[in-house]
């Protein structure tokens, strides 16, 4: 799986009905290693000015939130989500030797490690299983 996003519920700013963060959603690209937060601005405010991108960007720290959508009177902002690029395998092999030769708990246990596999290889029996339209009538 090259992405995946993850959505939030909560309120939108300005709602009564319910009290929380705003709706908002997720986006990590693991192929590109960024990622990205959308959510519904708030009434006071604005895209990142631009000086304050560029030195975000030089300096390597947050602070590039974009508007990319309005629509109803409401506007969509994106903001990065930071992420260390660096090879998977590469720093799980890292950690790994690390735990050996320090005699620490792995960040993950094999416990968890086998309970996570055996889901996913359930999901794909189920996905290969399952037809994926179901004709009724």
């Amino acid at each position: 799986m090259r992405k995946i996003r993850v959505f939030s519920g909560g309120s939108a700013p300005g709602d009564d009905r319910q009290s929380g963060p705003a709706p908002s959603y997720v986006s990590l690209d693991y192929r590109a290693q960024e990622g990205f937060l959308y959510r519904i601005a708030r009434d006071d405010e604005a895209e990142t000015p631009l000086l304050k991108k560029v030195l975000a960007a030089k300096l390597g720290v947050g602070g590039d939130s974009a508007i990319v959508s309005a629509f109803g009177g409401r506007r969509i902002v994106r903001e990065p989500v930071p992420i260390a690029k660096d090879e998977p395998l590469k720093l799980e092999l890292q950690h790994f030797i690390a735990c050996i030769r320090e005699k620490q708990a792995p960040m993950v246990s094999g416990e968890s490690a086998k309970r996570a596999l055996d889901l996913a290889l359930e999901i794909t029996r189920l996905i290969q299983t399952r037809p994926l339209h179901s004709q009724e009538g």
